[in-house]
């Protein structure tokens, strides 16, 4: 790859992790609070802490967080964001399939 092309690449890849160091600096007073509480609510859920030893455990208590993260973002947004409800009912629904596959015993 020539210099040119590299240079090509690189330039859009510079102005988007501008875009991203402006998001954070943005969001990053709301993203500390909220991982604050999702923290608590998890230690509050699992006050021993949580074994996760296959793909399954891994695979619940991925989804349990993201589903603990949408609460906790609809109760700080005062009830009011929509987005976080169908987020959560997403991350429910791939919960229970998880759940079906290891009732079933059906390999991931």
């Amino acid at each position: 790859m020539s210099l040119q092309e590299k240079s090509k690449l690189t330039i859009p890849a510079i102005e988007i992790l501008k875009e991203g160091i402006s998001l954070l600096e943005e969001r990053a007073g709301a993203y500390k609070s909220t991982n604050d509480q999702i923290a608590d609510v998890l230690k509050i859920l699992f006050p021993d802490g949580v074994s996760l030893d296959s793909s399954v455990s891994h695979q619940k208590y991925f989804n349990l967080t993201y589903i603990v993260t949408k609460l906790v973002r609809f109760a700080n947004s005062r009830m009011t964001h929509r987005d976080s409800m169908m987020d959560l009912m997403n991350y429910a629904a791939l919960e229970v399939t998880v759940l079906d596959k290891e009732k079933n015993n059906e390999n991931y």
